[in-house]
């Protein structure tokens, strides 16, 4: 009877310890479903929010009239059986998490044979503290969203691509293709080619995220002598066989595309380098302590230079927690390519621009003193002396001429992996050049100000 006694206590104290440790679940339940709408009415904005995510296995947040929902779905799922709960929501010190059970069905269990959508939303009070999604049952993680706050409206998919633009059918009148949306794919990369009557027009490839959902933008300049109705497809390319997978393609429309009669010749203008860092003796200071850190890769010390509405993308809310987890700093900060593309940002030199009782620096100076009367899309800028301009991608082919930081004419996308560039000169050659030897002002480049005699940086982005 006493050992029986001492056991029960046992279990008695067990009980209360853990309790003790645990946080009230601060939720209030909304709805689980199987990929019917919820038996309640949502804000509007909210319900189109659910039903644009119903298709991709992820964990989200969406902060709306002082509510902070709480979504995890599923994904497309080819039958019933699957099911997604929310079965607690934990406060600690400096996190939120969000408990997700997730269910797959038994072999030979009997289910309903229809496409589902499962999901479950729950919301909170809104809180700056860090989100974290925590899955059990059928799944040991919860993808995220890397890059973006929330889906936008996704256009066209399959599996791990989601497009949020070009939508279909949409008319490209001006030569450029916006190219949005989120991958979670080998390597994050999907690749594109776009297709007219003629054959293949253009081809590359964007860089998301992989295990979460990381988004990426791009502008795709097309050659200018296309038009006409056009063909965009996406893949992706199968790690085990390196064959093409997951095919889908958007139609498009670039019938009324106004030509050039020729793509002339223009202005020769050169771009020469500029460094004026050295100019202000306290950013001097502050710029070589920020290039310790980056050389060091040490992450703690690189972070106190930031400010704190810094900004790396163009989404919103796109703040320094957002940026460390992008560039992967919080994970493996020795292999981040943040370390390389800022140090070559930063080496090229900048220029300083006062604004509105401010002092900006902004580097490199590809970007801060390009022309404005050329097309940033359309131009870059050679960044060496003496480079020549090859007939073909060979370094034993014919060269052209040669180019001392001239500014030339693109003829097609940058694709930092490749090599050679095919460019057009000034006087109208048209060739190649080593991609080391030339910059796009639309490439990674950073912003710093002076406020209260302290200088931070503000940006660290690329794109438009």
């Amino acid at each position: 009877m006493k050992w029986k006694l001492v056991k029960l206590l046992v279990v008695l104290i067990m009980s209360l310890v853990v309790l003790s440790g645990c946080t009230d679940d601060i939720t209030n339940k909304i709805g689980n479903k199987d990929g019917n709408k919820p038996n309640l009415i949502l804000p509007n904005k909210v319900q189109e929010w659910v039903e644009n995510s119903q298709a991709i296995f992820l964990g989200q947040t969406y902060e709306y009239d002082g509510k902070l929902y709480i979504l995890a779905t599923y994904g497309t799922k080819p039958s019933g059986g699957f099911a997604v709960k929310i079965t607690g929501v934990r406060e600690l010190n400096d996190v939120i998490e969000v408990d997700v059970e997730f269910t797959k069905p038994e072999p030979g269990q009997m289910v309903t044979e229809a496409i589902t959508y499962p999901y479950d939303l729950v919301d909170i009070k809104p809180t700056t503290k860090e989100i974290k999604f925590v899955a059990a049952g059928a799944e040991i993680h919860v993808p995220t969203l890397l890059g973006v706050d929330r889906l936008e409206p996704i256009v066209a998919g399959e599996k791990g691509v989601m497009v949020f633009a070009p939508a279909p059918n949409i008319e490209i009148k001006d030569g450029k293709i916006i190219f949005r949306g989120i991958t979670n794919t080998y390597e994050g990369t999907a690749n594109y080619r776009i297709k007219s009557g003629s054959g293949v027009v253009q081809e590359g490839f964007v860089t998301g995220s992989m295990g979460d959902w990381g988004y990426f933008s791009e502008v795709i300049a097309l050659p200018e002598t296309v038009s006409g109705p056009l063909t965009f497809e996406i893949y992706i390319i199968s790690p085990k066989d390196g064959k093409e997978m997951d095919k889908f393609s958007i139609p498009l429309n670039a019938a009324g595309r106004k030509l050039p009669p020729t793509q002339g010749a223009f202005p020769n203008v050169q771009l020469l380098p500029i460094n004026e860092s050295a100019g202000d003796p306290q950013f001097k200071k502050y710029l070589d302590n920020l290039m310790k850190a980056v050389k060091e890769k040490d992450v703690a010390a690189f972070k106190e230079h930031l400010a704190d509405d810094f900004s790396y993308s163009f989404g919103d809310n796109a703040n320094i927690a957002g940026f460390i987890q992008y560039w992967g700093l919080d994970k493996n900060p020795a292999e981040s390519e943040l370390w390389a593309k800022l140090t070559t940002a930063i080496e090229l030199g900048g220029t300083f621009l006062p604004s509105e009782g401010k002092t900006y620096y902004l580097a490199p100076y590809v970007y801060s003193a390009f022309p404005v009367e050329f097309n940033e899309y359309e131009f870059a800028a050679i960044t060496n002396k003496n480079v020549p301009v090859f007939m073909e991608p060979d370094k034993g082919a014919q060269v052209l001429e040669h180019l001392d930081y001239h500014l030339i004419r693109l003829q097609g996308s940058i694709d930092n992996a490749d090599p050679w560039i095919k460019i057009q000169t000034s006087v109208g050659n048209t060739g190649y050049v080593e991609s080391v030897n030339l910059r796009s002002p639309l490439e990674y480049r950073a912003g710093f100000v002076n406020e209260g005699d302290r200088w931070q940086m503000i940006f660290f982005i690329a794109g438009d």
